[in-house]
This record gives structure tokens, C-alpha cells and sequence, in this order.
């Protein structure tokens, strides 16, 4: 006979439930390597592409993210840096 534990009447807070699908596991497939990253890093991954693009909804997005989650952005593809005509005259 298997018992099945009462169901709580609680309900399930939002800051548990961001956290468990944000550490959730995925595999991704970067530069024919397969990786394993959190769902949170893989939708990190998914705006930085995206800006790097060009996207203007995912460059607000980027820059919100890093406001609220500071520190050093996800490695991926390569950075342009755009430059002023003043700072390139050495």
C-alpha cells in the first residue's frame, strides 16, 4: 500500500520556483563541445547572442540583467569594442 503525503494548502513561493528551473540543468551544444550550464546560463548565452547581433530589445534586456546580477558577463563569441574617432588618434 503506498501512502501519498497530504498536499499543502500553501502555495509554493515565487523565489523557489525561479530558482529551481533557473538551476536546472541543460545540455547545450557550443562549437561542437557539449556542455552542461544551468538554465539561467543558457538564457544569459541566449540575450549576449542576440545583443551581439544587434537586437535592440535584447541589449535592454542585457543591460537590465546586468544592472540586477552584477559581475563578469558569460564567455562566448567575440566582443567589438566601438571606439571614438578621439580614442583612436594615439
Amino acid at each position: 500500500m503506498s501512502r501519498k503525503s497530504p498536499r499543502s494548502d500553501e502555495p509554493t513561493s515565487l523565489a523557489y520556483l525561479f530558482q529551481k528551473v533557473a538551476s536546472a540543468k541543460v545540455v547545450l551544444e557550443i562549437e561542437n563541445d557539449k556542455r552542461t550550464v544551468t538554465n539561467w546560463e543558457a538564457l544569459a548565452r541566449m540575450v549576449q547572442q542576440q545583443a551581439s547581433l544587434g537586437n535592440s530589445s535584447a541589449i535592454r534586456l542585457l543591460n537590465r540583467m546586468r544592472k540586477k546580477f552584477p559581475g563578469p558577463p558569460a564567455s562566448g563569441g567575440e566582443y567589438i569594442e566601438v571606439m571614438t574617432d578621439p580614442q583612436m588618434d594615439y
